[in-house]
């Protein structure tokens, strides 16, 4: 009944007031009566004092108003009564939990054996800390963990921690946020681990201890050693799943475990990491083949797995990149539809070996694009690789110390124009590509046979650059084929004379920046400079250089 409470606390203020009036009065409240009113406090749900209400009537006890002492039964209900209103988001709710704990501590020190605590209580305390997820609790958990420890040594075992228990004090410090919290979960879990060997009959291995493990190192920023951690941990997992007895459901509907275990393993970033996720897949995978488990990684982990092969130093890196796609792929045939690789996998590959200046590498983040492509082709993927892989491998040629390096950017700019016209869903080139086309020719370094083939790239480019439709040369375009003459031609009649020509469709291009006309001071003498500019360096250094440039040449400017 709604009113049960209030006629509970009713009928136990009578009874205490007709037992106070006289002392032939048979029904003086005793400790059920106490607990039964505690208890329909705890129990209540509407009243938003009802936890308050309890905490008075124990109180009431422990202050020597009444005759009885609480004991472990109404310490327990109104601390779960607290801690309801904890997780409800009650403030200074915690807080009172952990006072009444103290205080049940005390009366179980203090001899009253009828208040010792329980496992279960301190799981619930657990509960509450964690929620507050802040570095405070999580030492307050830990240092309940050791109280309980310590009760338990000296005779208490009905205080013993249990898996339960671990768990929560790994994610009171999970949730943290604190630095030290992957050391004091690995610390712990090893604590576990131990416990379970042993045959401790509370604690065992469970799989929602290994799922908060795996998610922690997933998440971690030391990625080396938690990559490491990772894969020992689930070779641990499979033991326990091979051995059977009671851990025998551990692995069986793991995909949660799983997925969190592969990306915190693929996050190494070493050739170690790809091994290690391709050893994780196949065992996965052939347990799965087996009937042994009902669940797999999801989409996520798989590409993470995928990522770190591709972008490994591994000479078969690519064919195993490759291979866990194609696994994917037969795994989305055969019912996983939510497995079917999607372009991001590959975009991410390319990003990262693209990042670095190896060919090697550059050219395995070449061939990823160029399998989208073919894949888009054969209508296995609906979106094609983006502008910006495709502009990041141009890059990473162009960032390059390779000799022919424009020519390697300018074949992939051709790529790039290739499937722009495959089913009209590809990307076409823009200004950026043709752009760092142009800065790899500029910048050749190399024999004088590099030099002219760069040269004659660069030129053919800002002609390709010039005759494309929707795009045209900015400022950032003219600027680097101004640099472009003067690094790589080597008659200075010819290097002026290109130079000229370029600065003058700039001109009319509007398109002229400050680093232009500097360029333009440092290449030509004295006489040059007022014929051409019609300023000499002076001029514009020594006055207001907005003053010298006509108008006309910076109205196109994105920015003057």
């Amino acid at each position: 009944r709604p009113d049960g409470p209030l006629r509970a606390q009713a009928l136990l203020q009578l009874m205490d007031e007709l037992s106070s009036a006289h002392s032939s009065f048979k029904c003086r409240p005793n400790l059920s009566s106490y607990s039964f009113c505690v208890d329909a406090w705890t129990r209540d749900e509407s009243a938003a004092d009802a936890s308050t209400k309890a905490l008075m009537l124990l109180h009431r006890m422990k202050d020597g108003h009444v005759t009885v002492k609480p004991d472990s039964f109404i310490y327990h209900n109104v601390i779960k009564g607290l801690a309801r209103s904890s997780l409800s988001g009650v403030a200074g709710a915690t807080t009172k939990v952990l006072e009444v704990f103290q205080l049940m501590e005390e009366e179980f020190w203090n001899g009253n054996r009828k208040s010792q605590p329980d496992h279960i209580t301190c799981n619930i305390i657990l509960s509450c800390l964690i929620r507050e997820g802040n570095t405070k609790a999580a030492e307050k958990a830990s240092e309940l963990l050791d109280r309980m420890d310590e009760m338990y040594e000296s005779g208490n075992t009905d205080v013993e921690p249990d898996s339960n228990t671990y768990r929560s004090v790994m994610e009171a410090w999970v949730k943290s946020g604190d630095r030290q919290a992957t050391r004091k979960v690995l610390k712990l879990f090893d604590t576990v681990v131990k416990l379970d060997e042993d045959k401790n009959s509370r604690v065992r291995l469970d799989q929602r201890i290994f799922r908060l493990v795996f998610k922690l190192l997933s998440e971690s920023n030391n990625t080396k050693e938690a990559s490491l951690r990772a894969y020992r941990i689930f070779k641990k997992m499979v033991e326990l799943h091979k051995r059977g007895d009671s851990h025998k459901h551990i692995a069986q509907e793991a995909g949660g475990c799983f997925s969190a275990c592969l990306k915190a393993v693929a996050k190494g970033g070493y050739p170690e990491s790809a091994r290690r996720t391709q050893e994780i897949v196949t065992s996965i995978m052939q347990m799965y083949s087996a009937g042994e488990i009902s669940q797999i990684p999801n989409k996520l982990a798989f590409g993470s797995a995928a990522v770190a092969s591709f972008t490994s130093f591994d000479a078969d890196s690519f064919r195993n990149g490759e291979a866990i796609l194609n696994l994917m792929k037969d795994l989305a045939r055969n019912g996983h539809t939510n497995l079917q690789p999607d372009i991001s996998i590959y975009v991410s590959s390319i990003t990262m070996l693209a990042r670095t200046r190896l060919p090697r590498n550059i050219e395995k983040a070449e061939r990823i694009l160029l399998l989208v492509e073919e894949e888009r082709k054969r209508g296995e993927l609906n979106l094609g690789a983006d502008k910006i892989s495709w502009n990041s491998i141009i890059n990473a040629w162009a960032r390059s110390r390779l000799h022919d390096k424009s020519k390697r950017a300018r074949l992939v700019l051709d790529k790039m124009n290739e499937f722009s016209e495959v089913g009209k869903r590809g990307v076409k080139p823009d200004e950026i590509s043709f752009n760092t086309v142009l800065n790899a020719a500029a910048f050749t370094t190399g024999p004088k046979s590099a030099l002219q083939e760069a040269k004659n790239i660069g030129i053919q480019t800002y002609e390709d650059f010039k005759q494309t439709e929707g795009i045209k040369p900015d400022d950032v375009t003219y600027l680097t084929m101004i640099k472009l003459y003067k690094y790589l031609e080597e008659s200075e009649e010819e290097r002026i004379q290109g130079m000229l020509s370029i600065f003058e469709e700039c001109c009319s291009a509007g398109q002229v920046g400050k680093l232009t006309v500097k360029e333009m001071l440092l290449a030509l003498t004295k006489d040059q400079q007022k014929e051409v500019l019609g300023f000499t360096s002076e001029d514009y250094y020594q006055q207001d250089h907005r003053k010298c440039v006509p108008e006309s040449w910076t109205k196109n400017l994105r920015e003057v």
